[in-house]
């Protein structure tokens, strides 16, 4: 019965969910490389991985995006715009843009790499959202180092971005697990406060009904 309980908090059923949404990419990623002899981090990209011609290891890859995208919208749109408004619903958008990703893979060009592109913008931007909306430093440090890799890609004109998108993938986890502990901290003691209320809300019900002490007996 207790264990039911707790799987119907939403703090719980958050905390699961988003277990899923950083194990899911981590997992995908890990057995997509592992199963491409090919593939070189210092020039390919990700999204290599994704090619339609790849095969299995498209269908993987792909896959884990799509997922972890559909489960994004699902967390933005259920549970993280309760606590916070604003982060949620971008959150929404960062997994319509990797669903995205995920579709318009590879094969399709220069459309593949402007989704790319849109996708990490929107992740920037819901990071800066987050750091005004949550008040948080971490984040903010997560997001210079993102950008300082992005940045430090293209002066010294490495030919695959695999390591930079590595290091933003990082990154957002990083910030995921930062968010989903702070909403977890705030969904808790807003509880208690509900519970508070309750307990006072009774206690000036009894002293109504019973000014008398000796008459609450």
């Amino acid at each position: 019965m207790r264990l039911r309980y707790l799987l119907r908090t939403p703090h719980i059923q958050s905390l699961i969910l988003s277990l899923f949404i950083v194990l899911t990419p981590l997992f995908t990623i890990t057995l997509s490389i592992a199963l491409s002899p090919w593939f070189d981090i210092f020039n390919n990209a990700l999204s290599d991985l994704g090619h339609a011609r790849r095969g299995v290891v498209a269908i993987i890859f792909n896959s884990g995006l799509h997922i972890t995208g559909l489960l994004l919208i699902i967390h933005g749109l259920i549970y993280l715009r309760r606590v916070f408004p604003f982060t949620g619903p971008a959150l929404c958008v960062n997994g319509y843009f990797m669903q995205l990703v995920a579709l318009l893979n590879e094969v399709y060009g220069g459309v593949h790499y402007l989704i790319s592109i849109a996708f990490f913008i929107s992740v920037a931007i819901t990071m800066s959202i987050y750091i005004v909306e949550g008040r948080s430093l971490t984040t903010l440090t997560v997001l210079f180092i993102g950008v300082l890799s992005w940045v430090i890609h293209f002066l010294i004109n490495s030919p695959g971005t695999a390591i930079p998108e590595l290091v933003s993938v990082a990154g957002m986890i990083i910030w995921y697990v930062e968010l989903n502990y702070a909403y977890r901290t705030r969904i808790i003691k807003s509880m208690l406060k509900v519970k508070k209320r309750s307990q006072k809300k009774l206690y000036h019900h009894l002293m109504r009904c019973y000014p008398n002490p000796l008459l609450a007996t």
